[in-house]
């Protein structure tokens, strides 16, 4: 049955032709059957590619997607807002239930004028260009990343600590009071007890003991998360203790340089025993997760398949055969041939113009030999001898004698044998005519 090219003038419906439908044959002149349509390849890949315009195929099925695609489909026209439609108009309609969840970025901040100031900043001239990160342009940063920031809650924690530290706010009997009853649950649990007195703690030694802290985690426990999920226990204080009872290496910063203002082995320990509770704490909050929050790039996380549609595109290699390349081979040796060329003639200068260098110093070597040798004769003159004088003077290069060949000549068949003189010049001819004439 030929192809229907006109079935957008029907209004009867047309039943899609597959490979399990079963064909009607149809004889003479029957405009009563129904109108069958063939579908197209190309047509048939134009139909899906708009019903998911915009995403990959591979991510057409996605439950979000379908879901609001499947809702816009089932809604009615005069339900759907057009181009014309004032926003009086949009409010009325009902919030679609289906929607395609994407992170909430309409927050406002209220003090934005006391975070950023107007008269701390001024355009410069030029524009800026740097190709340092962030942890290079701190003095005081961590290697790989792991330079901890104090957020308002770790302020309010420090605050507290430092004024226990010193003295203000709570009283002595508490404190003593609250170690002995730490120490005597910690020793019915058969755990030696951790002393954890309050200190006095800056604001950069405490950013510096929880960089370490996370950066340790990191580096022996990485999957810390999944481990506290299957029953592990948290690591202890004694874990951490040997990275903080010794000297800090020049690699645990970025810059490779330990800054003058950390503390003593001694001090670091008494200060990271305080803190350790506390970072313990949030860490726990967070799941065994690092305390600042990190890009997750684990495509493969379930729990965060809402933003499966929108990830990260990998381009697939093109296969490539013998045919595509050839060419390219081709052409990159001819390029090396025409690389390789100049770097053979560079070469080659190089020797010569040492060459040229060695000759220079060698003639100024040999006047100078000359010049000592004349000042020798006219000191004394009875020293002298005609055939130094030819030690003084550059010899000229006897020229080659150019000979000339004769062409060979072919010796004919029964022919006598003709003996060819020697071709000399003129003036040796001469020569040769006067020594026979004399004797």
């Amino acid at each position: 049955m030929p192809r229907n090219l006109h079935a957008s003038a029907t209004t009867r419906p047309r039943a899609r032709i597959t490979q399990k439908s079963r064909l009607k044959i149809v004889q003479g002149d029957d405009h009563e059957a129904d109108v069958l349509l063939i579908p197209d390849e190309d047509e048939e890949k134009n139909r899906l590619t708009n019903l998911v315009a915009g995403v990959d195929a591979e991510d057409a099925n996605e439950h979000h997607l379908q879901a609001v695609l499947s809702a816009h489909s089932h809604q009615p026209p005069a339900a759907r807002a057009t181009r014309g439609t004032t926003t009086t108009e949009k409010a009325r309609h009902t919030a679609p239930q289906a929607y395609i969840p994407t992170p909430d970025s309409t927050g406002v901040v209220d003090n934005y004028k006391d975070l950023y100031p107007s008269d701390r900043w001024k355009d410069p001239s030029s524009l800026l260009a740097t190709s340092s990160t962030v942890e290079e342009a701190i003095s005081n940063a961590l290697a790989e990343g792991m330079t901890y920031y104090m957020d308002e809650r770790d302020k309010e924690w420090l605050d507290k600590n430092n004024e226990e530290g010193r003295g203000e706010g709570t009283s002595a009997q508490g404190s003593v009071s609250s170690t002995r009853t730490s120490s005597r649950s910690a020793k019915g649990k058969g755990k030696e007890p951790e002393a954890s007195h309050p200190l006095i703690i800056s604001e950069d030694e405490f950013e510096l003991v929880m960089g370490l802290y996370e950066k340790v985690t990191h580096e022996k426990t990485e999957y810390l998360h999944h481990g506290l999920e299957n029953g592990m226990t948290f690591p202890s204080f004694q874990e951490y203790q040997e990275t903080f009872s010794t000297a800090l290496p020049p690699p645990t910063f970025e810059s490779f340089t330990v800054p003058s203002w950390i503390p003593s082995p001694s001090r670091l320990t008494q200060i990271a025993r305080v803190i350790y509770p506390y970072w313990k704490e949030r860490r726990l909050e967070r799941g065994g997760h690092r305390i600042i929050p990190i890009l997750n790039f684990d495509e493969s996380d379930t729990l965060n398949e809402s933003y499966v549609c929108f990830r990260r595109r990998e381009i697939k290699a093109v296969r490539k055969t013998r045919a595509q390349q050839a060419p390219a081979s081709d052409k990159l040796l001819r390029l090396q041939s025409e690389l390789s060329y100049p770097l053979e003639i560079a070469k080659s200068l190089l020797e010569r113009e040492t060459r040229k260098r060695e000759v220079a110093q060698t003639s100024q070597q040999v006047w100078e030999r000359r010049m000592g040798l004349v000042d020798l004769k006219r000191k004394y003159p009875s020293l002298g001898d005609r055939a130094d004088e030819e030690l003084l003077v550059d010899k000229e290069k006897p020229k080659k004698s150019e000979t000339v060949r004769q062409p060979k000549a072919r010796a004919e068949p029964g022919a006598p044998l003709r003996v060819l003189e020697v071709a000399i010049r003129p003036s040796e001819r001469v020569s040769l005519i006067n020594e026979a004439i004399e004797t």
